[in-house]
């Protein structure tokens, strides 16, 4: 074995063992709740101007930091979480449609940690992936109350469409945390924005067709346990 082979392999040791000597990890279990609304859900037969509002979901998480260094972590997670939106008519008050679908989803973040001593702070951003599991859409128009699950199978309807349960987007946010005992207090927001659509057409998009997509803003609170580090 060559001198610089030896000299190669001793730095790497070296920054291996200096960046595990202050890379922190953790696991942690957050709750919260999740605001989002969706953007050109296609609805046949109803003319008008559309008026988008939000919903009101579920949120949890399961996180895994990695410390990378001092400031810098690798933080994947395991999330259960309601997405959805409401659609009315701005001239019909009577007109509403609700879509509410349960997400298993697997952010990948880059997080960036701030601040020292027992109260710190953090800014966190990557992609996310995601899987419906259930969902449902509830109308009221003219008096009528329905309720429709949403049939996530492999073929398209006589309007050439099916909704698209895989999901993929982008996440960023931050959060602040507080040392208690071998772990912190965790109060974290991020927001979260679709980059895929969830309406797959069976032929070629017409002219002036816009994606469904959703977005949200989700709000948790939670303890993550530390170890490692100094």
């Amino acid at each position: 074995m060559g001198t610089t082979r030896i000299f190669l392999i001793a730095i790497s040791l070296f920054l291996l063992k200096a960046t595990g000597a202050f890379a922190q990890h953790s696991i942690g279990l957050r709750g919260g709740f999740n605001l989002s609304s969706v953007k050109n859900f296609p609805l046949d037969g109803v003319e008008g101007h559309l008026t988008e509002g939000v919903t009101f979901g579920n949120y949890n998480a399961l996180s895994f930091e990695i410390g990378l260094s001092e400031r810098f972590a690798f933080q994947p997670e395991i999330t259960y979480l309601q997405k959805g939106g409401k659609i009315g008519l701005a001239d019909n008050d009577d007109y509403s449609f609700t879509v509410k679908l349960d997400y298993l989803e697997m952010p990948l973040l880059a997080k960036w940690r701030l601040g020292s001593g027992a109260f710190k702070g953090y800014l966190i951003a990557g992609p996310s992936f995601g899987y419906a599991l259930t969902g449902e859409t509830s109308l009221r128009a003219d008096g009528l109350r329905r309720k429709d699950n949403i049939d996530f199978d492999s073929s398209f309807g006589p309007d050439g469409r099916k909704d698209n349960r895989f999901d993929f987007g982008f996440i960023g946010g931050g959060g602040i945390q507080y040392k208690v005992g071998p772990g912190s207090i965790v109060l974290d927001a991020r927001a979260a924005l679709d980059l895929n659509d969830f309406t797959l057409l069976q032929n070629d998009k017409p002219d002036g067709y816009k994606a469904t997509r959703w977005e949200g803003i989700s709000v948790s609170l939670g303890y993550q346990y530390e170890f490692g580090g100094r």
